[in-house]
């Protein structure tokens, strides 16, 4: 998340202004009769995801810390339920029709960082995953540690467009796995948000240049505002 956006004095003002307009009460308690102060103004379309709504006073609200808690999945950084059905009632009232909810997530990191089990504790029945080493070895009917095919991940990588594009039609979500896309290759993903493995929970090889690749995609995430999130390293 950018939160350098949050020190500018353009947002400070506009901030000050929604919550003079909400009268400093939180607009969702006061929804069920409540009387709670307002401490944060909220983005209803994330701005991360909808930069064109970032600065219009329809798209903030104001309200207490623990609603803007019940908004946002701390650990995803995605909007909750709640927080979709929030942000649904307010595209029907400005009349934005049919608003586009599918994220798509790069998943990245050495061989043995645990990328698969990452996504393995947070895929749902609206998500699909598409496992470059996995899909590449199923070519080859073996299991991705066993041997390496660069035909195989060829295939892989060529099919990966085509998937990413009609996914939408499928699921809400989707990951993608892959140990250090190009930035050529990042760039045609485009991802949502960024997850990078750290820990090597298994020694395993990569490519030599990989951790070059991956501070690299790290970089062109945090230039363009892609949010990014590291997983803590499990201790089981």
């Amino acid at each position: 998340m950018d939160n350098a956006f949050y020190y500018t004095a353009k947002w400070k003002r506009l901030r000050a202004s929604i919550l003079r307009r909400d009268g400093y009460q939180c607009q969702l308690s006061k929804r069920y009769g409540k009387t709670i102060p307002a401490e944060v103004v909220h983005h209803i379309f994330p701005r991360e995801q909808y930069p064109q709504y970032q600065w219009a006073p329809w798209n903030l609200i104001s309200i207490s810390k623990e609603e803007h808690n019940s908004l946002h999945d701390r650990v995803t950084d995605r909007l909750t339920e709640k927080g979709m059905e929030l942000l649904k009632r307010t595209a029907e009232k400005q009349r934005l029709g049919v608003v586009q909810t599918f994220t798509k997530v790069l998943v990245i990191g050495l061989a043995g960082t645990g990328k698969t089990t990452y996504v393995k504790d947070h895929i749902t029945d609206k998500t699909l995953v598409y496992d470059l080493d996995a899909i590449a070895s199923a070519f080859r009917l073996k299991a991705p540690h066993e041997e390496y095919h660069d035909g195989a991940r060829k295939m892989a990588n060529d099919l990966l467009l085509g998937f990413v594009n009609n996914a939408s039609d499928y699921c809400d979500t989707v990951y993608i796995i892959r140990t250090a896309p190009s930035i050529e290759e990042l760039e045609d993903i485009n991802p949502d948000r960024l997850v990078v493995c750290t820990h090597q929970y298994i020694q395993r090889q990569s490519d030599e240049n990989a951790p070059e690749r991956i501070q690299q995609i790290i970089s062109y995430c945090t230039e363009h505002h892609i949010p990014i999130i590291t997983p803590p390293v499990s201790l089981d």
